[in-house]
C-alpha cells in the first residue's frame, strides 16, 4: 500500500496549509494512496514524530508548511538510521517558500503531480554543531545582520510578505557589526563583520536570490561574507539580492566550502532555515545527499 504521512502546520504562512492538505487528501486518496494525518500541536512536534518513523511503514512525508516546518521534519529525519529512506514532498504553504523556489514548485497542484511521478533527488544538509546541541539545516545558516533581519521580520508577521523588505531596511539602517573569527575550510580571518550567510538553496526570504550559484545536491555550501562596511555600501547591496547581482560587489566575498567555523567570544543567535535557533560559536559542515526530496 502506498502510504503518505501528512504533516500540517495550519499556522504557517498565509494559514492556508489546512485547506491545501484537505484538497490534496481527496486527490491522493482517489489515486490509491493511504493518508496518515497529523497537525502540529507544539514547536518540535513534527521533529519528535519523524524521528520515530520506520521507512517500511511510511513511503512519503508530505509537508504542509513553510521552511520552518520543513526544518522540523529534516531534523527529525536526521535522527533516523537512513534519513534518505523516506521521501519528502514540501507543499508551498509558507510565507517565504525558499525551498520551493529552488524546486520551481510554487503551486500545490504541481507538488501533487510530482508525488504521482515520484522522481526524487538526494539533497545536501548542513550539520550545525555548537557546544551543547547539534542541528541540521537544508536552507540557510545565518549570523549577524541576516539574523537580526529575520528576528525583526518575525515580529512583523501581521504585515504579510512585505515584512522581509521592511525588516531588512530597518535593520540595515542601524548597520550593526560584531567581532568574529571566521574559518572557511581551514583559512581564517578575523575582525568586525556585518554578516555571514551559508546557503544550500539559491533563494531565501521571499524570492531573494541570495546565492545564485548554489545547488541543492553539489556537496558544497555557498558562503557569503560581508565585513563591517559603510551604510551606503550595505544599502547598495540590498536591492541587488533579488537578481543575484550583489555577488559581484567588492564588499562581499562569495566562496564555496565544505566546513565553516564561527568563533565568537560572546554567544550570538543564528538564523537556521528562517528560525532563530542555535548559537555561535559553532562549526558547520556539509553532509552530501542526506535527504531524499520529490522533484520534477
Amino acid at each position: 500500500m502506498k502510504k503518505i504521512l501528512f504533516l500540517i502546520n495550519r499556522f504557517s504562512g498565509k494559514r492556508n496549509a489546512l485547506a491545501m492538505a484537505q484538497q490534496a487528501k481527496v486527490f491522493l486518496e482517489a489515486e490509491g494512496y493511504h493518508i496518515d494525518w497529523l497537525e502540529s500541536e507544539y514547536t518540535g512536534h513534527f521533529s519528535a514524530v519523524v524521528s520515530n518513523l520506520k521507512s517500511e511503514e511510511i513511503n512519503i512525508i508530505a509537508v504542509f508548511g513553510g521552511d520552518g516546518t520543513m526544518h522540523e521534519v529534516v531534523n527529525g529525519l536526521m535522527k533516523l538510521p537512513d534519513p534518505s529512506a523516506i521521501d519528502i514532498a514540501l507543499f508551498p504553504a509558507g510565507s517565504g517558500n525558499a525551498f520551493n523556489y529552488d524546486l520551481d514548485c510554487l503551486r500545490p497542484e504541481e507538488t501533487l503531480q510530482r508525488i504521482l511521478l515520484r522522481n526524487t533527488r538526494k539533497v545536501d544538509v548542513f550539520e550545525v554543531a555548537g557546544d551543547k546541541e547539534k542541528r541540521y539545516s537544508f536552507n540557510i545558516v545565518g549570523w549577524g545582520l541576516v539574523t537580526e533581519i529575520n528576528r525583526a521580520a518575525e515580529r512583523m508577521r501581521w504585515i504579510g510578505n512585505s515584512r522581509y523588505t521592511l525588516s531588512a531596511l530597518l535593520r540595515i539602517m542601524k548597520n550593526p557589526s560584531s567581532a568574529l573569527r571566521l574559518t572557511i575550510d581551514g583559512q581564517t580571518q578575523q575582525g568586525l563583520f556585518s554578516f555571514v550567510l551559508l546557503c544550500n538553496t539559491k533563494h531565501t526570504g521571499k524570492g531573494m536570490k541570495m546565492a545564485p550559484m548554489a545547488e541543492l545536491s553539489d556537496g558544497w555550501m555557498d558562503v557569503l561574507v560581508v565585513r563591517k562596511t559603510s551604510l551606503l555600501s550595505i544599502l547598495k547591496l540590498f536591492p541587488k539580492i533579488y537578481s543575484g547581482k550583489h555577488i559581484y560587489s567588492n564588499k562581499l566575498e562569495y566562496v564555496k566550502a565544505k566546513r565553516v567555523d564561527l568563533h565568537t567570544s560572546q554567544i550570538n543567535p543564528l538564523n537556521i532555515d528562517g528560525e532563530i535557533v542555535g548559537n555561535s560559536p559553532c562549526s558547520i559542515r556539509m553532509i552530501p545527499g542526506a535527504i531524499s526530496v520529490i522533484t520534477s
